[in-house]
């Protein structure tokens, strides 16, 4: 009875786990990961990073802590490590380099670098 019982619990946790399974987005890859979520970060001086993407388009957006607005919007290109947004503003390209971490990207431009957080 007890070897009946554990089975039968196995079968209920492996039909759970599955089911549970199926209900995540798959990602192949960093750029994936990257462009499927929208990132955020608060910065020392008060100022807010924002970083999101639909389709090809992706914004940056910096607000800092007088509460302007600064934004890098348009076309980007991503490969594995790199990220570059036309801005459609300035028509000017914006390179950055990246690293996706569990729940956080690291952003480089011109040698500094800022986290953001998957929201």
């Amino acid at each position: 009875m007890n070897k009946l019982r554990i089975s039968a619990y196995c079968l209920v946790l492996i039909f759970v786990l599955f089911t549970f399974s199926a209900c995540t987005k798959a990602v192949n890859n960093s750029a994936d990961e990257l462009k499927l979520n929208k990132w955020s970060a608060q910065l020392d001086n008060g100022g807010v990073v924002t970083l999101s993407f639909s389709g090809d388009y992706a914004t940056l957006k910096l607000t800092d802590s007088e509460l302007k607005t600064y934004e890098i919007s348009g076309l980007c290109e991503i490969s594995a490590t790199t990220f570059v947004i036309h801005d459609e503003l300035t028509e000017m390209p914006f390179a950055f380099t990246y690293i996706v971490h569990f729940d956080s990207v690291e952003i480089v431009c011109d040698g500094n670098t800022v986290s953001l957080n998957k929201l």
